[in-house]
């Protein structure tokens, strides 16, 4: 079955890694909490990402939902289908409120989205499992094959010719927050076990329906993607997202 090998990655010293701090974090109280953001730092700023298909976003909601019911009252639901995404490129600069689509920088990051984009074909992922961080509760992704992969390193090419060799890096993972903590946990040990048992399941097949240049606003509840720049995989492979897959 296809899902079996994906399972197995899922378990990938750097997933292992993460779950494991994130789980030392909450067990001896030293989790951190998110807050509104400032100007000038490292983040919630302007950013590339990548955005599931509507069915999945729907499945990732759900899952988001519950794992927010057990971290408690104090959390941001990151993972709401208006939110969810996977991170191509975080921290392309630092963060500024106001940026707009017609922003000189802006302008870059999308013309190297767009060029990175024309050279990839359907970015799908499986989602495995559940793990902690020392701020959240994420799913790991898991890529269906080497685009997702092959269109981070476009991107970067892209970037570095459009003159932005210091916007960013590439992911070392790929992933999709749940739930960010925003205050005290409401049991720990509880959370601990809830991800510790679904920390191999499967939750979604992903296709990314969009590849987007997003600041982040405070909404009250938590942090909102808000497009600069869209772009779609054009170049299709066998096994390409449907069309029905692109409607988000």
């Amino acid at each position: 079955m296809p899902s079996e090998p994906a399972f197995h990655i899922a378990r990938q010293p750097g997933f292992d890694a993460l779950h494991a701090e994130g789980r030392q974090a909450l067990s001896v109280g030293t989790y951190r909490m998110e807050c509104p953001p400032a100007d000038g730092g490292s983040r919630w700023a302007v950013g590339a990402v990548l955005r599931p298909d509507f069915q999945a976003a729907r499945t990732i909601e759900q899952m988001a939902n519950a794992a927010a019911a057990v971290v408690g009252a104090n959390h941001w639901l990151a993972g709401a289908a208006h939110s969810s995404h996977l991170t191509l490129r975080r921290h392309l600069e630092s963060r500024r409120r106001q940026v707009s689509p017609a922003d000189p920088r802006v302008i870059r990051y999308a013309a190297a989205l767009g060029s990175a984009a024309k050279t990839t074909g359907a970015v799908r992922f499986t989602l495995t499992g559940l793990m902690l961080t020392p701020v959240s509760v994420m799913a790991a992704a898991v890529p269906a094959d080497a685009a997702a992969d092959e269109l981070a390193a476009a991107f970067d090419q892209a970037l570095h010719a459009e003159g932005c060799r210091d916007a960013g890096a590439m992911p070392g993972l790929w992933y999709v927050n749940l739930a960010y903590f925003t205050g005290p946990v409401r049991d720990p040990d509880e959370l601990i076990s809830w991800v510790e048992a679904r920390r191999v399941t499967h939750i979604a097949d992903v296709c990314i329906s969009r590849l987007q240049i997003v600041r982040w606003q405070y909404s009250g509840t938590g942090m909102v993607p808000i497009e600069l720049a869209s772009s779609q995989p054009t170049a299709r492979r066998p096994g390409s997202c449907g069309l029905g897959d692109w409607g988000n």
